[in-house]
């Protein structure tokens, strides 16, 4: 993490932890509740086809229940994480104006709102895969032979992408965002 960017990026996140908290439970839940489930239902689909026996209508239906619960907490939990990310990068603009005004440019404001956004992601997708293994390795030792299944994966890199884009692209389309208010304005504004 070198350059103006990375420095402000670890200067913020150490005063800033507390604010960062919600956000970084999200993104823990997302990637746990969203990669367990797809997996595990993957798991018990392929178990199911494997063993020869035709699922029936109550299997159908707890699949289906079971895709449609996961898909509403992952599309409101995305939600919390887009409204969490623009208020914390919009209240921010009385800070991004002070740094403008101490010297940095635009682009190492937005990089360092991307250094910040890349942290939060690698540490939210690490803790949510911990806690998405905790459910996988169980239920897969259980249906299968296998300790790690071979749908994981790709379940787990499809969430990741997600967690991702919505984590990057929130942040720094707010940021740019915030950005054009001319830096005066800005500590003028939220002062």
């Amino acid at each position: 993490l070198r350059g103006a960017s990375g420095w402000l990026a670890v200067r913020n996140l150490r005063e800033r932890a507390d604010h960062l908290a919600g956000i970084l439970v999200s993104l823990i839940l997302f990637t746990a509740v969203s990669t367990a489930t797809v997996t595990m239902q993957a798991v018990e689909s392929d178990a199911v086809e494997a063993s020869g026996l035709v699922k029936s209508v109550d299997a159908k239906n707890l699949e289906t229940l079971n895709l449609t619960v996961v898909g509403i907490i992952a599309v409101f939990v995305c939600v919390m994480l887009v409204n969490s990310l623009y208020a914390a990068t919009t209240y921010r603009s009385r800070e991004f104006g002070q740094q403008r005004l101490a010297g940095a440019t635009p682009g190492q404001v937005l990089g360092m709102v991307g250094v910040e956004g890349v942290i939060m992601t690698l540490t939210g997708v690490f803790f949510g895969t911990v806690a998405a293994l905790a459910g996988v390795v169980p239920f897969t030792v259980v249906r299968t032979d296998a300790v790690l299944p071979d749908q994981f994966p790709g379940v787990w890199l499809a969430m990741v992408a997600v967690s991702a884009a919505v984590t990057l692209g929130t942040s720094l389309a707010t940021a740019r965002r915030v950005l054009r208010t001319p830096a005066v304005g800005a500590v003028a504004l939220a002062a």
